[in-house]
């Protein structure tokens, strides 16, 4: 990576739809040299395209954090692998610390909220 690769990304970072037309001609080089290099990098792993959600539009009202310490022994890629499968479950992180796994979540309300903890609470381990 260099230092016009480093420029790109600054500007995808400034505003994620800038076209690379305005990108390009912001850094004074061509359109194809911008979209090239910005392929590499996604090819590359070295940025990630992602998307925020406006959950409310989508009839969620709020997201919601479940802090999960696992019992001694558990297998933590099949445990990962069960939530994976419950719905509204938007992100699993493995965590260093007093829990093990942090689960986001989008929920209509607190009904929704605890049968999603009921869920997560009956996969073994």
């Amino acid at each position: 990576m260099d230092n016009l690769d480093k420029k790109i990304i600054v500007k995808l970072s400034q505003k994620s739809q800038v076209s690379f037309n305005k990108i390009s001609e912001e850094l004074g080089v061509s359109t194809d040299t911008v979209i090239r290099r910005y392929n590499r990098l996604l090819k590359n792993g070295q940025i990630k395209p992602t998307l925020d959600l406006d959950i409310t539009k989508l009839g969620y009202e709020v997201r919601v954090l479940f802090s999960i310490s696992l019992m001694h022994g558990a297998k933590i890629r099949n445990i990962i692998n069960e939530i994976k499968k419950i719905k509204d479950i938007i992100r699993i992180v493995k965590n260093i610390g007093d829990y093990d796994l942090l689960i986001i979540a989008v929920v209509k309300n607190f009904e929704h909220m605890f049968k999603l903890g009921e869920q997560i609470f009956q996969i073994d381990g």
